[in-house]
């Protein structure tokens, strides 16, 4: 059992890593926010130019840069919801 000083320590510590929890939730949700919009970017420059370019590999590119935003859209959905 804990007593006395052990208890307030530990309920020091475990408020902490509470603490600690929510910061990291938000700076992960941060994070995909922007590889969100990143991707998006990087699909729309690499689809258009490889529609000009007649390259169908940077199609491709730029389609799987979009499936990484899905990807990414239900991670963030997840950790909302």
């Amino acid at each position: 059992m804990i007593t006395g000083r052990r208890y307030l320590i530990f309920l020091c510590a475990m408020v902490e890593l509470a603490l600690d929890r929510h910061v990291f939730a938000q700076r992960g949700k941060r994070l995909e926010y922007f590889t969100i919009a990143w991707n998006s970017l990087e699909g729309i420059v690499a689809v258009v130019a490889g529609i000009l370019a007649g390259s169908i590999s940077l199609v491709g590119f730029g389609v799987d840069s979009f499936i990484e935003v899905a990807s990414g859209a239900a991670l963030l959905w997840a950790s909302v919801r």
